[in-house]
């Protein structure tokens, strides 16, 4: 269970470490979860805010499609939890440098749904990416 911030942080980790490379309904909806935490205490840091945006749009691009969505889907997810974990554990959150980092994930980010979009095996069968 996510109750705290600290938690919340344990299980982005836990899901960046993990070897499998499937998300499977159990491990999406405790990162969901950990998702809602991170963004419920940083509601006053938009670019923490983003990175978590593009962090749940993969999760739901992710959940309907299991092990047949696209490796660079999931690479991206760990990427940007790597980057929220960075960002959340700063002792003096730098906004200019938040803004930067939710900047290059979210040229990632479009780029990556260009790519899912002109790919005609990747069409959406629910929400997300």
């Amino acid at each position: 269970m996510v109750g705290s911030l600290d938690d919340a942080l344990l299980r982005l980790k836990g899901e960046i470490l993990a070897p499998d490379w499937r998300l499977n309904e159990r491990r999406a909806a405790g990162l969901l979860r950990a998702l809602a935490v991170v963004e419920g205490d940083t509601r006053h840091r938009w670019p923490v805010l983003m990175v978590c945006a593009m962090a749940r749009a993969a999760v739901d691009y992710l959940r309907p499609r299991g092990s047949a969505a696209p490796p660079a889907v999931l690479d991206f997810l760990k990427q940007v939890l790597a980057q929220l974990v960075i960002m959340r554990e700063e002792d003096e959150p730098d906004s200019a440098r938040e803004e930067e980092i939710m900047g290059r994930l979210y040229g990632r980010f479009i780029q990556l749904k260009a790519r899912l979009a002109s790919n005609p095996g990747n069409k959406r069968s629910g929400p997300g990416c």
